[in-house]
């Protein structure tokens, strides 16, 4: 028998669990917690884009059903959290392109394509109704 085999005896008389039945043990619990873990971390991913999302889908369900106040309301709970996304400045603009207030969308079209010049329902809002994009010669 090696040392790795034995099993020892305690001061109460019990057999200890043999050393390779220990390691085996914490590989198994090593290896549940870094599995669990990964779960845990894609869970809180799928979870924060949820969040990071919330305020949009509500704004874009108020716009929907015409409550355009609700709607510019919820986009502006999503620019105080996410200063820098560009979908809630495209929204506004389109719900402002709603309500007839043109100037507003135009601005708020320009200010998405500042965050992400590639926004092609700013860029289209934009051209159509002034005939250029803001920050493009």
């Amino acid at each position: 028998m090696t040392t790795f085999d034995t099993v020892e005896a305690t001061t109460s008389g019990k057999k200890r669990t043999p050393v390779w039945q220990r390691v085996a043990i914490a590989l198994a619990i090593l290896v549940a917690l870094v599995i669990g873990g990964a779960c845990f971390v894609g869970a809180m991913a799928y979870m924060s884009q949820h969040a990071y999302d919330r305020h949009l889908d509500r704004g874009n369900a108020y716009w929907n059903a015409g409550e355009y106040e609700a709607a510019l309301a919820e986009f502006a709970v999503q620019l105080e959290m996410y200063p820098d996304d560009w979908r809630a400045y495209v929204n506004r603009a389109g719900v402002y392109l709603h309500m007839g207030e043109y100037s507003r969308a135009i601005e708020e079209a320009g200010k998405a394509i500042e965050l992400n010049p590639e926004a092609r329902n700013a860029v289209h809002l934009s051209r159509r109704r002034t005939g250029r994009v803001p920050g493009r010669q």
